[in-house]
């Protein structure tokens, strides 16, 4: 999975060009929690995902964090 994640993160990392020819950064951050390790309903997941996202929110941003077992 890490692999695929630092793909993911690098290609969504990328620089967009605007219509106007303005060129935008965008940082991404990422919680993943996979079912039935995090939780087996949605909000369940939802819940794990989030607090992964906020983890790699608050340690600088830019990565990816998957969930801690429940």
């Amino acid at each position: 999975m890490s692999q695929v994640m630092q793909e993911l993160l690098a290609a969504l990392s990328q620089p967009i060009r605007l219509s106007t020819g303005v060129e935008v950064g965008v940082s991404v951050s990422i919680g993943v929690a996979c079912q039935p390790t995090h939780g087996f309903d949605g909000p369940g997941l939802v819940r794990a995902a989030d607090e992964a996202l906020y983890h790699v929110k608050r340690n600088g941003k830019q990565a990816f964090a998957v969930a801690l077992a429940s």
